[in-house]
């Protein structure tokens, strides 16, 4: 307990410090600019999944995934900006249409559409946690907790939403050899 309390108390000196902050390094550089870029493609996804779904549950979780997207990309944009880093080039919107518009073979089932946000956001956890293994800087790393914390509710959110739809994919049990069957 006594190394929380003191890793608590570092971040906090570290915050508090009149100290000028040291440029980032070349690997927090990569991160924001590839976690940009991944938020601006992942906008393009989900807004051709609105396009493909009928499902108001899913629906819902696709506005609420794009309002997530939106605030990181404005809170890491502004920070980028402040560092002077360049920004990545970001994909254009997609424009809405009806889902009788989109040819079959083309047209995403909502299973598909649910499995393919779950995997985007399990991605965007791999690449937050990743940022934070990396940092140096305690405001970078402060704010890829804070996105890696909104990526871990929203994913349990829609987890629990896929599993009452039953997308959901769940491997095999494994049950060891010489186990009691219940």
């Amino acid at each position: 307990m006594s190394d929380i309390m003191e890793a608590v108390t570092n971040v906090l000196k570290s915050l508090i410090d009149d100290e000028p902050k040291p440029p980032l390094h070349v690997l927090e550089v990569g991160n924001c600019w590839a976690y940009l870029a991944y938020l601006g493609d992942a906008v393009t996804v989900s807004q051709q999944a609105l396009n493909m779904t009928t499902d108001e549950d899913l629906s819902g979780a696709i506005h609420e995934e794009l309002k997530l997207i939106e605030m990181q990309k404005s809170k890491l944009q502004a920070f980028m900006i402040d560092e002077g880093i360049p920004l990545p080039p970001m994909t254009e919107q997609v424009p809405k249409c009806r889902q009788d518009e989109i040819p079959l073979g083309v047209k995403q089932t909502d299973y598909e559409i649910a499995n393919a946000l779950s995997l985007k956001i399990s991605l965007s956890i791999v690449a937050c946690a990743k940022a934070i293994s990396e940092a140096v800087r305690v405001d970078y790393g402060i704010m890829f907790t804070q996105f890696l914390g909104q990526k871990i509710v929203y994913g349990t959110n829609l987890r629990t939403m896929m599993k009452k739809r039953g997308w959901l994919k769940i491997p095999p049990y494994y049950v060891p050899p010489g186990r009691p069957q219940n």
